[in-house]
């Protein structure tokens, strides 16, 4: 099966609108977030980008950057894998937008 980790459909509605995160992911990003004591304000503040930024790729209409993701693993001191790659996919492989998993 090929999947492609660079935009996601996702239907609202009668919407259809291109995202970068499903609200899945973004739930867990934020559940992370909650247990490491971060709220998005200072999650931002850490990792160093506006709390603008961090709100829109949470909301997927931003595409997180490597050095992004990397820093908010750090900062929540968990493998970036656990966090942003879903169905086998890795960091690694991330340098093609659509692998076969």
């Amino acid at each position: 099966m090929l999947y492609n980790i660079v935009t996601l459909k996702e239907t609202r509605g009668d919407i259809m609108r291109n995202t970068y995160m499903t609200s899945e992911e973004t739930n867990k990003v934020k559940s992370y977030m909650v247990r490491a004591g971060y709220n998005i304000t200072s999650l931002a503040e850490t990792i160093g980008i506006s709390r603008e930024m961090l709100s829109a790729r949470l909301s997927g209409k931003v595409d997180f950057g490597r050095t992004e993701m990397n820093n908010i693993a750090a900062a929540l001191n968990i493998p970036p894998d656990v966090i942003f790659f879903e169905y086998g996919v890795t960091q690694k492989e991330t340098d093609n937008t659509t692998k076969e998993v």
